[in-house]
Parts: structure tokens; C-alpha cells; sequence
């Protein structure tokens, strides 16, 4: 891009020019504007704890086959909560972009919410023993999110002999609980009969 000064000559032909006295003729001068070119970032999207994939995007308007490199960029970090972070137009590179009007596009990165699922692990007792420590498995935390499982079940000493579910719940103390798509099982406690008791008459 730039003015060129005496670029544009006038050139005279004709039969008729005979008939006239030939006037001066002036350059003219071109003026070569910048070209237009759009650069675009792609949508795209990842769970969260994972790492940002490959950004894209596409580049509209070169010309001369021309080439630039570009690079897209997202603050998102792994750690980052669920939701939709930016997607921008980093660092271009090419000798050829002195000659454009660079116009770019943000892109969105969603990052979705993992999967987390809590399962109690089955256990056993007699009747009229408390209820063993209950175990169980977590899998899915990302990020080592400090969210921590807590069995129960509503079965006691005196409860009969039968199945009792064993239920989950999931304590948080950093609030990392949003960025998870949460799956409670349950499990069983199965209480068994005891001896049976002596009576002593």
C-alpha cells in the first residue's frame, strides 16, 4: 500500500489527432490501499480438569497467494470453572501484512461440566452390632478438587435382619461441586440374625 507518484500515463491515439494542437499531458498518481482480511476463531469446547484442545479459526481475504501464521489463545486453564471463556486472535506472523487491514473475531471455548460418580461399597453386619465403617469409590474428581465422600445409612443396632441402603453425600469445602455432573449410587448393608439371646429363668 502507498501513493505512487507519476504512475498512471496518458496515452493518445487517434486519426483525428492530427487535427489538434497536442496538449500536456500530466501523470496521474496511484494510490494502492490495504487490503481487507478477517481472521476468525473457532468455536470449540472441552470438559472441565482437561486441557484446551487445538484452537482454530480461519483467515478470509488474502490475495497474491499470500501467507500469514496465526495464533488463536484462551485464558481458560484447567482449572478453570465450567463455563465460556474467549477464544482470541494471538500472534500473527508474515512479511505480507504490512499490505492488509487485519480485522479479527473472538471465538468462544466452552468448557462443560466432568463427570463425577460416588459409589458405597456393600457391607455386612449381625443384628444388634454397630454399622462398620462404610467404604466406597469416587471417580472423576479433576484437579484434585478436595471433595470428600460421606456413606451413612439409617440402619441402627436394633434393626432387624434385612438390606438397608447405604447412601452418599459429598462434602465441599472449596465449592468445586458446580463444575461436575454428580451420580449418587447406594449401596447395601446387609444385617444378618444374630444368636439367638439366652433367657436365663
Amino acid at each position: 500500500p502507498g501513493s505512487y507518484a507519476d504512475s498512471i500515463n496518458v496515452i493518445l491515439s487517434g486519426d483525428a489527432l492530427i487535427n489538434y494542437a497536442i496538449p500536456t499531458v500530466n501523470p496521474g498518481s496511484l494510490t494502492v490501499t490495504p487490503a481487507l482480511v478477517t481472521i476468525s476463531a473457532d468455536n470449540t469446547n472441552r470438559t472441565y480438569g482437561v486441557t484446551n484442545p487445538a484452537f482454530a479459526g480461519t483467515v478470509n481475504g488474502l490475495v497474491n497467494n499470500d501467507v500469514v501464521t496465526v495464533a488463536f489463545w484462551s485464558a481458560a486453564q484447567t482449572n478453570s470453572p465450567a463455563g465460556n471463556y474467549v477464544i482470541t486472535v494471538g500472534a500473527l506472523a508474515g512479511d505480507a501484512l504490512i499490505n492488509y487491514a487485519v480485522v479479527t473475531n473472538q471465538g468462544v471455548l466452552t468448557v462443560t461440566k466432568a463427570a463425577l460418580m460416588v459409589t458405597p461399597s456393600n457391607t455386612n453386619r449381625v443384628f444388634g452390632v454397630a454399622n462398620p465403617m462404610i467404604t466406597g469409590t469416587v471417580t472423576g474428581l479433576q484437579n484434585n478438587d478436595s471433595i470428600t465422600p460421606n456413606y451413612a445409612s439409617a440402619a441402627a443396632p436394633p434393626s432387624p435382619p434385612g438390606s438397608y441402603d447405604i447412601t452418599a453425600a459429598l462434602s465441599d469445602p472449596a465449592a468445586k461441586l458446580g463444575n461436575y455432573e454428580i451420580t449418587l449410587n447406594k449401596g447395601t448393608l446387609t444385617v444378618t440374625g444374630g444368636d439367638a439371646p439366652i433367657i436365663t429363668l
